[in-house]
């Protein structure tokens, strides 16, 4: 029986789209004030106007993965949880992997019925649950993918994959690049990003153990019901490998 005492713990309002949606109208309205201000600055579809609209916009992502905390703590405000052993299992869990990685991470609650863990912060560092993955988990798997977002944040991937994507987004825009050599620039980002998720599986693995990041992948990849993407497809659209490849990839590595 899940303990029902109120707590401090963090959670979601169930109002959490509306704050989503405010989230994407405030970055949209930067943007547009970006492109007003180069707009007015620099005469319009020149090399000066280009260079300095795709350097505004990779300063923008690379201040929204600085300010990332910020913005998940909006999604994410504080909340009464009511499944408090739950959440203490898996925060001891994260607070001991991060104790032995040398930093601090927070851990908050999100209420939704998709299955999610998501790590963010560059120096204020936290790792974002849903309510769907807190409650499904085994502890070996939660352990395995806590481990997992402990590594991004050792490998600092945050502040790495958004200088890639802010790099993409500067370099097409500064040069108009379009056609062959802008889906090249995509693919080559593609497989950047998954790339990450094998050194994050390896690392995490060095951590607890081979096994509590396999047996993650086993239940997220059983509770979603997700399909196993072709090697054609992950190749053309997907950030993340299969669950499958990553599993095999982390057998074969030798520790």
């Amino acid at each position: 029986m899940p303990d029902t005492k109120p707590s401090m713990l963090v959670t979601i309002h169930q109002s959490y789209f509306m704050r989503g949606a405010a989230l994407v109208l405030l970055l949209l309205f930067i943007y547009l004030a970006i492109f007003w201000g180069m707009k007015h600055l620099f005469e319009p579809k020149t090399t000066d106007y280009y260079v300095a609209f795709g350097i505004a916009i990779a300063g923008l992502i690379i201040a929204a993965s600085m300010t990332s905390h910020l913005w998940v703590r909006f999604m994410a405000p504080t909340k009464p949880y009511l499944h408090l052993g739950k959440y203490q299992e898996a925060n001891a869990t994260l607070q001991e992997l991060a104790s032995r990685a040398g930093f601090q991470v927070e851990l908050r609650v999100i209420d939704a019925k998709r299955m999610f863990i998501y790590s963010a912060g560059v120096t204020n560092r936290l790792v974002l649950i849903s309510s769907k993955a807190l409650e499904s988990l085994s502890p070996t798997a939660m352990r395995g993918v806590l481990a997992h977002e402990v590594a991004h944040m050792v490998l600092t991937h945050a502040i790495k994959n958004a200088c890639a994507l802010a790099s993409f987004f500067a370099l097409r825009i500064c040069f108009q690049l379009s056609g062959p050599v802008a889906l090249l620039m995509v693919m080559w980002l593609l497989l950047y990003l998954r790339s990450r998720e094998y050194e994050a599986d390896k690392v995490a693995a060095l951590m607890v153990g081979r096994e509590p990041v396999i047996t993650a992948l086993h239940e997220v990849k059983s509770i979603t019901k997700m399909k196993e993407f072709s090697k054609l497809t992950e190749f053309m659209i997907s950030t993340h490998p299969s669950y499958g490849r990553r599993e095999l990839a982390l057998r074969a590595t030798q520790f």
